[in-house]
């Protein structure tokens, strides 16, 4: 049997009633910031560039690593995300781009690209992120990135070296735009480190 609504105004009444009392019961949307890691501070080396190429490979990382929200751990082994406020892009790419960004500007391996390519390298830079946070100590926030690296030689896939890497960084303030420059300083670090390591580890 079919009801015509137009028979029976009251029906049509009770109809957008309930449309509209469902709409007011849909959750406000959230209110979200994008951030991108702040700019990097590496010097450009005016020695002489070095005759080999390098691959970085983005970290691998989990699912709460691998993600455009910013997770901290406020207490204890609980992880949580920052409300209201997102990376750019997945963690593990801002990591690598700030890599590869370092690598460039610190200028003395004279080819450098990332696994978005297919060009023939020399050696590649694999790595595991297994942290890449905010954590409450004291009541303070502290940033940490903790990077698993090795440096592999891509012919005959043979690891020339390994090295956890693992950065701390007070922020000043536990509001956002401290903890964002906290990572971005505690990136520079890790960026300088990882540079000079891997200068140092190619060597013959």
């Amino acid at each position: 049997m079919t009801i015509h609504v137009k028979r029976f105004p009251h029906i049509s009444s009770l109809l957008l009633a309930c449309l509209l009392s469902a709409c007011s019961l849909l959750p406000a949307s959230e209110q979200v910031q994008i951030y991108r890691l702040p700019a990097i501070t590496s010097a450009h080396h005016q020695a002489e560039k070095l005759n080999w190429s390098l691959r970085l490979i983005t970290p691998h990382a989990n699912q709460t690593l691998d993600s455009v929200r910013i997770a901290v751990i406020p207490d204890g082994n609980l992880i949580s995300n920052y409300k209201g406020i997102r990376w750019s892009d997945r963690a593990p790419i801002l990591l690598r781009d700030r890599l590869l960004d370092a690598f460039q500007t610190d200028g003395r391996i004279q080819t450098i690209t990332s696994d978005t390519s297919t060009f023939n390298v020399d050696v590649e830079l694999t790595s595991e992120l297994s942290a890449f946070q905010s954590e409450y100590r004291n009541g303070k926030p502290e940033i940490r990135v903790i990077l698993d690296m090795h440096l592999v030689n891509s012919q005959s896939q043979q690891v020339i070296a390994s090295h956890r890497f693992d950065i701390h960084q007070t922020s000043k303030n536990s509001d956002a735009k401290s903890i964002i420059q906290a990572f971005g300083l505690a990136c520079d670090n890790l960026s300088r480190e990882v540079v000079d390591w891997t200068l140092n580890s190619k060597r013959p």
